[in-house]
Formats: C-alpha cells, structure tokens, sequence
C-alpha cells in the first residue's frame, strides 16, 4: 500500500475529472504573510459565524412568567 496506493487513487481521481477545476489554484492565499490570523479570519467569513455569534450576544426578551400559585 503506501504511497503508492495513495499516487494511484489521486491518479484514477483526476483521469476521472474529479480534481477539475480545484478553487484557488495558483492563486496566492488572501494575507498569508500579513496576518498570522488570516486562516480563522477567513474560516469565520466562510461560515458566517459573525451572524450567529451576534445573534447569540443580543439580548434576550424575557418572556412574561406565569405566577405559579
């Protein structure tokens, strides 16, 4: 197996145009060398995790209780 077996299967992958087209090839990743962030920055655009995350900040209304007798 090995590395052989892994060199065939991307093989068979690609023959079968599977790899066709990969995002992003050959292009530079966005702030690579500005930003030692740039990863987490990019991954919380990609799932929108600012829009849960301010949903989970806002404040909650307080639904009126029921006095319990």
């Amino acid at each position: 197996m090995g590395e052989g077996w892994t060199e065939r299967l991307i093989q068979e992958a690609i023959e079968r145009g599977e790899l066709d087209p990969t995002d992003g090839v050959g292009e530079p990743i966005e702030d690579l060398n500005n930003d030692p962030d740039w990863w987490v920055k990019k991954f919380v655009k990609r799932e929108r995790l600012r829009e849960l995350l301010a949903r989970e900040r806002a404040p909650r209304r307080e639904e009126p209780r029921d006095p319990v007798s």
